[in-house]
């Protein structure tokens, strides 16, 4: 008996459905082998395949370009260096080799700086530990990694359409010292050292590339740079120039100048909805590691020690899986360049290494940590070290998979927020070829995006006067009553009543279309009656009484105050409340008699007389 063609037609957009969003929580394996150490399938160059998938490899790095698409070039497999470029269709979950060599070890080919050309390659010296950047038109850029004499700096751009590298900047040289010049200052000699271990890099909004850190032999940079991609020019913004520096952390959650990371090797990186940039963990030259958060504001140049020790080789502590409190931290790890960030600023990393165990391990914890109110949450995974992984079924979710143990590896986020890994080495060493995808939870943690919502203090003004009111913490404003009130939905609306009033916000935050918060706060404004007292007699002979002319005034509008004689000649003039005038003109008595003032509070006169008597 045939099936209907409706219930086959509804069991294929379940299958599809399984494929593209899967289960929220849960891990699938999309794509490669479970065997260790795969040699991987290239097929044909830039022809995509069912069968095509990379080899097992670590420290390659990639790249999400404009549409979507996962780019991967480089790493370290078991057989070598490599330095080819893929491409995965997340729709079709189809790999494709699409530029390089596709065989091991082979060096860079240079072409001219500047002009790009089909047979330009960036080469086998940045299959390790270098990083990658997309700029806003959408080409892939590169910079870092290393062979055994040294780390590189010699820049590149890939420009998809044209399927071309080319070489932008920075030398040819393998351990080339660079050059810092005058930190803040772009210079055309300006180069980073040449370095590997650097992925920590950021696209600002302007579309400037930025890095930090990384090592070469013997040396740990804390260095931060920024490239101008329109001037093709190097900037030195922050950190030292010598190496292997100690970290200056400042209070926690006060940014300051001189604060700055440790030099160290860095991975886990993220840039948050504001353009700020952070960093966690990392190692040393001692392999020495860091559980230490930091985030750093590009506009104001400085660095933000927010969560972790200021101590290293530090074990981490939680409460349990998605339970979010203050107390959470990862323990000190590197290689945790598996990386995400997740909708309403939530940061993600799994796995990484802590040489400095009492068994050298890697790790299969996933952690994230909401910006939004500063917690760490412990996700999804194990804290013991060394796990070989649940597969399951390919391209089928399921609660109980797990990817193994892993250190090195490499990740996207597609267009859906759905977290992909790739590749990276296990507890003993052997190379990974498989490709997983995870689909957050969005309540783990559970949102709690308006911890930080707040509103100006309560506030007292005088009867005609205006004051401005704040909110802050949300996306969405709506103030009440709506009277005397410049705007009721914005976060800082000018009030003006004529009696105390409290007015009360709806703050909401809006987080995506499954997360939303809102809160009620009130602000209460206590209106006076602040009519000014002007006297109408002044006696300056020093008995403490009417010795000057005092205008009293509570308010805060602008004031000023004329005194003329009868015939109208100016004999006083002030804007200051407490400058009063003394009965003299040009330091000589006036005689006594009748005066004549004009005071001014805001837009409004007062006038009158004043009687002088000696």
């Amino acid at each position: 008996m045939k099936a209907p063609k409706a219930f086959i037609f509804l069991f294929i957009l379940f299958l599809k459905s399984i494929f593209l969003f899967g289960q929220q929580g849960e891990w699938t394996w999309m794509k490669g082998d479970s065997a260790l150490n795969s040699a991987g399938h290239y097929g044909i160059q830039g022809i995509p395949s069912p069968l095509n998938y990379p080899p097992g490899m670590y420290e390659a790095n990639g790249w999400v370009d404009l549409e979507g698409n996962f780019w991967l070039f480089g790493g370290l497999s078991w057989f070598g260096n490599h330095s080819d470029l893929w491409k995965y269709d997340v729709s079709t979950n189809i790999w494709t080799w699409v530029h390089g060599p596709g065989c091991l070890n082979q060096p860079a080919v240079y072409g001219i700086q500047g002009i790009p050309s089909p047979a330009n390659s960036p080469g086998d010296h940045h299959g390790l530990g270098f990083v990658t950047w997309v700029d806003l038109q959408g080409d892939l850029w590169l910079m870092g990694g290393s062979l055994a004499n040294g780390g590189s700096n010699d820049l590149w751009r890939y420009h998809i359409a044209s399927d071309e590298w080319t070489w932008m900047k920075g030398s040819q040289v393998i351990g080339d010292p660079g050059y810092y010049g005058t930190k803040g200052i772009a210079d055309p000699a300006n180069n980073p050292p040449g370095r590997d271990e650097v992925r920590c890099g950021w696209t600002d909004d302007n579309g400037d590339l930025w890095l930090f850190g990384g090592a070469t032999v013997s040396k740990n940079f804390n260095d931060l740079w920024k490239y101008d991609i329109s001037t093709n020019l190097w900037t030195w913004q922050h950190g030292s120039s010598l190496p292997n520096q100690p970290g200056i952390y400042g209070v926690q959650k006060v940014p300051a100048p001189l604060n700055t990371p440790g030099s160290r090797w860095p991975y886990a990186h993220w840039k948050d909805s504001d353009g700020n940039f952070w960093i966690f963990g990392g190692g040393n030259e001692f392999y020495d590691v860091f559980n230490d958060l930091w985030m750093f504001d590009p506009i104001q140049l400085q660095w933000t020690w927010m969560s972790g020790s200021n101590l290293m080789n530090q074990d981490g502590q939680c409460l349990g899986i998605c339970q979010n409190s203050a107390s959470n931290m990862p323990g000190s790890r590197y290689e945790n360049s598996a990386c995400w960030k997740g909708a309403c600023d939530v940061f993600y990393f799994y796995g990484g290494r802590n040489p400095r165990s009492s068994t050298l391990y890697s790790l299969s914890d996933l952690w994230c940590y909401d910006r939004f109110p500063g917690e760490w949450t412990f996700v999804k995974g194990t804290l013991s070290p060394n796990l070989y992984g649940i597969h399951g079924s390919i391209t089928f979710s399921d609660p109980a998979n797990m990817p193994r143990s892993l250190y090195g590896s490499c990740s996207w986020t597609d267009q859906n927020g759905n977290m992909w890994l790739f590749g990276g080495r296990n507890s003993g060493a052997e190379f990974v070829s498989e490709l997983w995808r995870y689909v957050p939870d969005d309540q783990c943690p559970p949102a709690n995006v308006l911890l930080t919502a707040g509103v100006s203090r309560d506030t007292v003004i005088c009867r005609g006067e205006s004051t401005m009111l704040s909110a802050s913490g949300g996306n969405s404003y709506h103030w009440s009553p709506n009277m005397n009130i410049s705007n009721p939905n914005v976060p800082n609306p000018y009030v003006a009543p004529e009696v105390s009033t409290t007015y009360t916000v709806e703050i909401t935050y809006q987080c995506n279309s499954s997360v939303s918060s809102n809160v009620n706060l009130n602000v209460h404004v206590e209106v006076l009656d602040c009519s000014p007292i002007i006297p109408n007699i002044l006696t300056p002979n020093g008995d403490g009484m009417n010795d000057i002319f005092k205008v009293i005034y509570k308010g805060r509008l602008p004031f000023s105050i004329l005194i003329f004689n009868r015939w109208g000649m100016k004999l006083f003039e002030s804007k200051d409340l407490e400058q009063c005038w003394d009965g003299k003109f040009k330091g000589s008595e006036a005689t006594a008699g009748v005066y004549f003032y004009l005071v001014k509070i805001g837009e409004k006169p007062y006038s009158g007389t004043v009687t002088l008597m000696r």
